[in-house]
């Protein structure tokens, strides 16, 4: 409910190569034009010096080893090292580091956005100078798939919603940028930086390209000089999360669905696709899709239904509209938004059972189309088409997650292990730690069967 609970204590241990973040150098911020808001260190480029010399050392030793001393390998960090430590090394070598950074920070991301999963605190001080995943807190693994999905109940502007985690990022890498100055020029920062959106897109398509089975690259091609180019995995990407939306579909489950795609029996020429995908078909749209009320819940308006509600409460108890700065037509905009979005949570089953399958018809359509000109790619690579389809199989499978932490799984273990039962809590971690795996019980792998209002988190949960 969001309301504040008495819970046990508990001590948490966490393990990671480096608690080194983005944050830690905005003590080397400099101060504004009116001299506030600077880091305590903003002149100590000495100490800033040494932190960052130190990151490329132990975190970036194939950059210490090419550009910063030529050691073999990292050593410890010892006393009396003070000259070293403070010693700038060649431009290039920070330089390089950042752009190492940027594009391991882009793949994380597109992981994140490849499984569902919402960080939820998305700040300079929850990301790791090592590209890697660190204090997530009120995280969270979509069901039904929502691109303004937000996982922490206190992020009530979507600041860190699904759809703008990439965005989220750079602006932190912006942030990081300015304090390394001089270090890492800005000039090259910003340079690297303009590559953002590219070098996003190039690690969703690595990601997204395993998860939908394209054995080949990008450069792979054809006799005719076409395979299934950068670009259309992402077109296709995008298009199934729309499909998704739009059916009120679960993420997890209609990605792990396409490992039932089986294009084995139809030959090199085309034929009937949708002999296919009729398996992969019919199990989205029997365990898949959620009901009117979820598709509500996923298309929620832009103004808060409940501030609309406030606003009638207020009108009725006498209260004028202007008195509320409002004028009559934004609140009649905002009443037909809402009784909209409230109509939403009425449709007929029937009706939107027969538009989902028009959905995702038209969808696999388009993708055994694109898997069909990938295997075709791969055979004028000399893979055969019965290697292919089992590579194919074997990517979707390993790419595509079975199981995730679902909140409401989290929330029974948690139920059970405040009344000093842990059993749910072991089962529930030795299920998670196999999620690729098909032997998993239906009522973890598949989603909330009704409409049921979303668990809060926050960062105190």
């Amino acid at each position: 409910t969001g309301n504040i609970v008495e819970e046990r204590a508990t001590v948490v241990l966490r393990i990671a190569r480096s608690f080194i973040r983005f944050g830690s150098f905005e003590i080397f911020r400099e101060p504004n034009a009116k001299g506030m808001s600077g880091g305590p260190s903003h002149s100590r480029d000495d100490i800033k010096t040494a932190l960052l010399n130190f990151v490329i050392w132990t975190s970036y030793p194939h950059i210490w080893r090419e550009l910063a001393g030529g050691q073999e390998e990292p050593r410890e960090w010892t006393e009396g090292e003070n000259e070293m430590e403070r010693e700038r090394l060649e431009p290039s070598a920070y330089v390089a580091f950042f752009e190492d950074l940027v594009n391991k920070t882009a793949h994380l991301v597109a992981q994140w956005m490849g499984v569902g999963w919402v960080h939820g605190v998305l700040n300079t001080d929850n990301m790791s100078i090592c590209g890697d995943t660190i204090d997530f807190g009120p995280f969270g693994f979509m069901d039904w798939f929502d691109p303004d999905f937000v996982s922490n109940g206190s992020d009530s502007d979507g600041f860190y919603r699904y759809s703008r985690q990439p965005e989220a990022v750079k602006w932190n890498l912006e942030r990081l940028a300015r304090v390394l100055q001089p270090l890492v020029p800005l000039s090259a920062s910003q340079r690297i930086l303009a590559e953002w959106d590219e070098r996003y897109r190039r690690a969703l398509a690595t990601v997204v390209r395993r998860k939908f089975g394209f054995v080949c690259g990008g450069e792979c091609l054809d006799a005719a000089g076409k395979g299934v180019s950068d670009m259309e995995v992402i077109e296709l990407w995008d298009s199934i999360l729309e499909t998704m939306h739009e059916s009120a579909a679960d993420f997890t489950v209609s990605l792990r669905a396409l490992g039932l795609v089986d294009v084995s029996g139809l030959a090199e020429g085309g034929g009937n696709l949708s002999g296919t995908f009729d398996a992969c078909l019919d199990w989205i749209l029997k365990e898949a899709l959620g009901d009117g009320k979820t598709y509500a819940e996923t298309h929620q308006p832009r103004i808060d239904p409940k501030r609309v509600k406030s606003v009638e409460k207020y009108l009725q108890e006498g209260l004028r509209l202007e008195q509320m700065g409002l004028s009559e037509e934004r609140w009649r905009l905002w009443r037909e938004e809402v009784d909209r979005w409230e109509a939403l949570g009425q449709k007929d089953p029937e009706e939107k059972g027969e538009k989902d399958e028009m959905l995702w018809a038209q969808w696999f359509d388009k993708y055994v189309s694109l898997l069909l000109r990938d295997r075709t790619a791969a055979k004028a690579k000399g893979i055969e088409a019965t290697e292919w389809d089992r590579r194919s199989k074997e990517m979707r499978r390993q790419h595509n997650p079975k199981v995730v932490l679902r909140n409401h799984l989290a929330q029974k273990a948690i139920a059970l292990a405040e009344k000093g039962d842990f059993s749910e809590a072991r089962r529930l971690l030795e299920v998670l730690s196999r999620p690729y795996e098909d032997n998993h019980r239906p009522e973890d792998v598949l989603p909330r069967r009704t409409y049921v209002a979303r668990v809060c988190v926050t960062c105190s949960s």
